[in-house]
C-alpha cells in the first residue's frame, strides 16, 4: 500500500529532486498514519522511518538526473570510437 502510493505520487511530480521526493514520501506516510490505515499493523515509527529512507533511496535511483554533455564532447567521443575500431 505504501509503496504503490509513494511511487504513483512521485511519478506525478514535475520536479524529482531529493528534497521533493523526500517531502512526498513523508507526506504519503503521514497521511496513511493520520487516516488510520496503519493502526492494525505492528510497524513502529522507527520501522516507518527505515521504510521511508528505503523508498527515497530507490526513487532517487529511478529518477536520477543525467549530466548534460556539451554537443562537441559527444561528437569527439564518437570520433574516437570510430578511430579505435579501424
Amino acid at each position: 500500500m505504501l509503496s504503490d502510493g509513494v511511487e504513483a505520487s512521485v511519478r506525478s511530480l514535475s520536479s524529482r529532486d531529493e528534497a521533493t521526493i523526500r517531502a512526498m514520501v513523508g507526506q504519503i506516510i503521514q497521511e496513511r498514519l493520520a487516516d488510520g490505515q496503519l493502526n492494525e499493523c505492528e510497524l513502529t515509527i522507527r520501522d516507518l522511518d527505515k521504510i521511508s529512507e528505503a523508498f527515497v533511496g530507490q526513487l532517487l535511483g529511478m529518477y536520477h538526473q543525467r549530466i548534460a554533455y556539451p554537443q562537441s564532447k559527444v561528437v569527439e567521443s564518437g570520433a574516437r570510437r570510430e578511430t579505435v575500431k579501424k
